[in-house]
């Protein structure tokens, strides 16, 4: 949703699109941007995608967190077993972009995470699993709050 109204905006919801066959998603424009806030009333959340391709099998796709590059005081919840779905991002690969702010709401597991420029990771006391062999942490790729990030053994970090 991107709507605004007098009361503060609304978060960007959950899109979640799994292919059963096929590699490409097209043509097809997906966005959870949080809703713009007016006057002094804030911004809200970004939303998650999920895209799995049937190539990628079940819950190794990507979950984004993509605000439009709008300022947002709150936070996109992760949650590991949203929707009563047990490990779904297990191995999916979670990146956080355009002024997106993930906040972890329990112990995470993911196959690999991205934190790009002007967006967040927050722990918020918990821990964050990655399984990636290689883990690329860009500018600005700063995890907040307590919590640890725990790589699998023999993990390749590059920091560029």
């Amino acid at each position: 949703s991107n709507n605004s109204g007098p009361n503060g905006s609304g978060g960007g919801g959950r899109i979640s699109v799994k292919l059963t066959s096929g590699l490409s998603f097209g043509s097809v424009a997906m966005q959870a941007y949080g809703g713009v806030g007016v006057e002094t009333l804030g911004t809200g959340a970004a939303g998650t995608i999920y895209r799995q391709s049937a190539a990628q099998g079940a819950g190794r796709g990507l979950l984004l967190v993509d605000n439009d590059n709008q300022d947002a005081a709150a936070y996109t919840d992760i949650r590991p077993q949203a929707q009563c779905v047990t490990g779904e991002v297990n191995y999916a690969t979670l990146v956080v972009a355009n002024r997106g702010r993930a906040r972890l709401s329990s112990e995470t597991h993911v196959g690999n995470v991205f934190v790009l420029t002007n967006s967040s990771l927050t722990l918020a006391n918990f821990d964050l699993f990655v399984v990636s062999a290689r883990q690329d942490l860009g500018v600005g790729a700063t995890p907040t709050s307590v919590g640890r990030i725990i790589l699998r053994e023999s993990t390749l970090i590059m920091i560029y």
